[in-house]
């Protein structure tokens, strides 16, 4: 790689923001500028492993995050902002690809995970849960709610199910779901918002009311009701 004028490395500090998407898509045109000037196959982003598809699927239910073509996204990576990517989350492996084009052709690549810092797709913002806390972590989880060290996550899985036709091997892939908190560095799994109290013992009655006033959202929009009771469990916190 060739050395960068010095005046693009200033230019490039001056732009950088460590966290999140909100302050560096406000810069999202110089981060394109500086990739198209040093050419983006330069900057570190299609610097991964290649990707190798194992499992032939014939129908819809892919291992993929609701697609299983690669569409534009955003990710956060080795601490630098990237923009109009084309991306895939891979469900089953927990990993996410990245089509590269070369010549005529394109490569896949297998994102270092540990290089990842948030990335999002499909208008959902994905976080990889090992930046955020010192112990264990869930891998990617997609943001539903946060307040200051407080999160509310929902992760994805994809479990393979492996099927024959006419002596040829398939597989289809089933999602599963399930939230997790993270609250003082520590995770919790809700199944249900009982499993709040957990975290939060001294709400255990403003946790009770939060659920009973969002009780006719829980069958339609799950999402909304559980993100509605944390969020306002969030307020309802002491500063």
């Amino acid at each position: 790689m060739q050395q960068l004028p010095n005046l693009l490395i200033i230019l490039f500090a001056v732009c950088f923001t460590s966290f999140g998407f909100s302050q560096s898509t406000n810069n999202k045109q110089h981060y394109l500028w500086f990739d198209s000037v040093i050419g983006i196959e330069n900057t570190g982003i299609y610097k991964g492993t290649s990707y190798v598809e194992l499992y032939r699927v014939i129908n819809e239910k892919h291992k993929f995050f609701e697609l299983a073509d690669f569409t534009s996204g955003e990710v956060i990576y080795d601490n630098q902002p990237y923009f109009d990517l084309q991306l895939k989350y891979d469900l089953f492996e927990d990993r996410l690809l990245v089509a590269h084009p070369v010549g005529n052709s394109t490569q896949v690549m297998i994102l270092i995970k540990d290089k990842i810092k948030r990335f999002a797709l499909n208008g959902a913002s994905f976080v990889n849960t090992s930046k955020l806390s010192s112990g264990q972590n869930r891998g990617f989880c997609e943001v539903l709610t946060q307040k200051e060290n407080s999160w509310l996550l929902k992760k994805y899985f994809k479990r393979p199910i492996k099927k024959l036709d006419k002596g040829s091997t398939y597989y289809e892939f089933r999602e599963e779901t399930g939230y997790v908190l993270l609250h003082k560095d520590e995770f919790f799994d809700i199944r249900n918002v009982r499993d709040l109290f957990a975290a939060f013992p001294e709400q255990k009655n403003e946790i009770r009311q939060f659920a009973k006033d969002y009780a006719a959202l829980r069958k339609s929009d799950e999402d909304g009701y559980m993100t509605s009771v944390v969020q306002r469990l969030f307020k309802s916190l002491r500063s």
